[in-house]
């Protein structure tokens, strides 16, 4: 079996299929290239796949083509060449189905066998909701059926515990029981059977797609009533909008209501009642959409993680960028980029560096001339023109004065506060210990010459004594220790 493997093999390589395959395949008959129309192969044509479909040339998409569109067939609308439905300056010719009546020729709005519109506020016929006028009709199927006593035994006790959700679920059911009474009526007996919540109506400004509804359904009310533990606000901001007195909230309680939906669309283009943005028949309003700015690079167009840009330390030197010393140790000279300049208010070069200093340049302090200033001027100091800030008068520095030192432009280093210096600072020296701190702010704040701080001093010294006394008398081996 081994030898005829080894025959089959060599038979293999003798030059039988070698010869077969060269000669049939696809060494140099061109027969495949002929079958495949198109095909790359002779004359380097390629084929027409990859053209663009609005032009026909080859290199680009017709997503990318720079050519203007062309048609490519009738209108869906009016069934014309030269324009798509988008476009089309006919009207617009309505081939679907309608939703109501299943029949084609028309929309749904335009059905003749279309039902009434429904007012959602008074659930009335012939009128929309923006024009209804008449009193809002609530759904009370979920509000269960109670007497008019049950519901007030309900009200009371729901008063007592002070519990504001069943006091609202209570009102409810007593309104249904009820139908007739109102806010006013309803806080009177409140103050009779003396109820622990209170019916204040307060002025408050609602938004214009909720309106006040009281108990029958009235809209447009005055004010809002609202349920509170006491009589009087408690709040600052409610000071403003609270009644001046009982009686003056038994009168807006008459014409006081719960904030409600209008059932009114407001549309966010132009900002009107009565539409939706669908509907708009003004110009669709630019909308400002927010600006991805990158971090890294201050450029806008994409965020941090999507940058290309290397990766700043922000805790390396903040003139060159290296992460290996700080701005203070930085042997660089000083960068200008994204400095404001104080003169010019340009960006790009320093106040000393402003071309415009010409224009707002200062003169000398100490000669008057300018181009430079009074620390870099070589003329001998004029005393004249010296200010002392002890009594302001010129001609003298402050040490010099001969008047007495008026403490109150002295400035403590300690405290920030003037009228005295650091030693004479009675409040705790910053970063000192406050075991360590005495009458007079700290360690080093004591006050010289005083018996403490004579006492302090002398215990450091006997102190230091004795460790000096004990370190000579210990025994050493030949300076080991030292």
């Amino acid at each position: 079996m081994s030898g005829n493997w080894n025959n089959t093999t060599d038979n293999w390589n003798g030059g039988g299929a070698d010869g077969n395959w060269n000669e049939g395949g696809f060494g140099d008959d061109t027969g495949y290239r002929e079958e495949i129309p198109g095909s790359v192969g002779e004359g380097g044509k390629t084929n027409n796949n990859d053209a663009c479909h609005n032009c026909g040339q080859p290199g680009h998409f017709s997503r990318e083509c720079p050519e203007p569109r062309k048609a490519s067939g009738a209108c869906f609308n009016c069934g014309e060449e030269g324009h798509n439905k988008a476009e089309c300056p006919n009207p617009r010719v309505f081939k679907g189905t309608c939703r109501i009546c299943q029949a084609e020729g028309h929309p749904a709005f335009e059905c003749p066998d279309k039902a009434p519109d429904v007012c959602k506020n008074c659930k009335g016929e012939g009128h929309k909701t923006k024009d209804c006028t008449e009193n809002r009709k609530f759904d009370q199927h979920d509000i269960p059926d109670k007497m008019p006593e049950e519901a007030w035994a309900i009200l009371k006790k729901a008063s007592d515990e002070r519990d504001l959700e069943d006091f609202r679920e209570a009102l409810k059911i007593y309104s249904k029981a009820v139908p007739l009474a109102t806010f006013d009526e309803i806080e009177k007996r409140f103050r009779a059977d003396n109820f622990k919540i209170y019916l204040i109506g307060l002025e408050r400004e609602i938004g214009d797609t909720l309106i006040s509804v009281n108990l029958q359904g009235k809209l447009n009310c005055k004010y809002v009533v609202g349920f509170y533990f006491s009589e009087k606000p408690h709040r600052a901001n409610l000071k403003s909008r609270w009644p001046r007195s009982p009686e003056e909230n038994i009168k807006r309680l008459a014409d006081a209501g719960f904030p409600m939906d209008r059932q009114v669309p407001k549309c966010d283009n132009c900002g009107e009642i009565g539409h939706t943005r669908r509907g708009c028949k003004q110009e669709p309003a630019t909308v400002e959409r927010v600006e991805v700015k990158c971090v890294i690079c201050k450029e806008i167009g994409h965020r941090a993680r999507d940058c290309i840009q290397p990766r700043i330390d922000k805790s390396g030197c903040r003139n060159c960028g290296n992460p290996d010393h700080h701005a203070k140790q930085c042997p660089e000279p000083r960068s200008a980029e994204g400095v404001e300049c104080k003169k010019c208010q340009q960006v790009g070069h320093f106040a000393k560096d402003c071309p415009e200093k010409g224009v707002n340049s200062r003169a000398c302090r100490n000669c008057g001339e300018e181009g430079h200033m009074s620390k870099e001027c070589d003329k001998p100091r004029n005393m004249d023109n010296v200010t002392c800030r002890n009594c302001e008068k010129t001609g003298h520095m402050s040490r010099d004065c001969p008047e007495e030192k008026d403490w109150s432009k002295v400035q403590c280093t300690n405290c920030k506060e003037m009228g005295h210096t650091f030693r004479r600072c009675n409040k705790p020296a910053e970063g000192a210990d406050s075991d360590n701190a005495d009458s007079y702010g700290g360690f080093y704040g004591a006050g010289y010459g005083s018996k403490n701080h004579h006492d302090q001093t002398r215990g450091r010294k006997e102190t230091t004594a004795q460790s000096a006394g004990n370190w000579y008398e210990s025994p050493t081996d030949g300076g080991a220790g030292w």
